[in-house]
């Protein structure tokens, strides 16, 4: 009996999912006597112009911490280097990666919060000077593999994850320096 009950509940489901698919507002979308508004702008993203900073000093690098299991990398944001946009929100870095021999890669980059993505705009040469990127793009990070410290930069750092948006200069100053105090508790603790 259970179980014919059960069948009559999953078929009951199945018939009504057809209507529940449909969108109540769909014949507003499909209208074509509709108009867009006059009065409203559309948002098109745009990019700020990006100067390159300084090239990061030692007394100026703040390490993070990824986490990776057998980590053979040290890594580090310089202070002077960070930036928050102000009209595209994309938070800007110098991103010093150290090998345990003390080899380094050295890069300037961009993230944007709102859709998980990074650019690298320079690299460094191993004679203290950047070198442009030939074609800077945009690219999607994960939390795994090559990206992995993108990733923690992203989700403790550099972004409030509650509201997709970059942090200011000020916080992800402060989570750098002091990433377990009570003041930072609320970035690593609360979502």
């Amino acid at each position: 009996m259970k179980r014919l009950i059960f069948i009559a509940g999953a078929l009951s489901l199945l018939l009504a999912f057809p209507a529940m698919a449909d969108n109540p507002f769909k014949r507003f979308m499909d209208d074509p006597n509709q108009v867009e508004n006059p009065d409203v702008e559309e948002y098109v993203w745009k990019e700020g112009a990006t100067d390159l900073p300084d090239y990061p000093q030692e007394e100026n690098l703040l390490e993070f911490d990824v986490h990776a299991p057998g980590g053979k990398f040290i890594y580090f944001i310089d202070e002077k280097s960070l930036s928050v946009g102000e009209k595209d929100g994309v938070v800007r870095y110098a991103l010093v990666i150290r090998s345990r021999t003390g080899a380094e890669n050295v890069t300037y980059e961009g993230m944007r919060c709102n859709i998980k993505e990074f650019k690298s705009y320079a690299f460094g040469n191993g004679r203290g000077e950047w070198r442009k990127a030939r074609k800077p793009r945009w690219m999607a990070f994960r939390g795994n593999g090559y990206n992995q410290y993108r990733y923690v930069l992203w989700e403790y750092y550099l972004c409030d994850r509650a509201k997709v948006l970059p942090r200011s200069v000020e916080e992800i100053v402060s989570a750098l320096k002091y990433p377990t105090s009570d003041s930072n508790r609320k970035i690593f603790f609360e979502y």
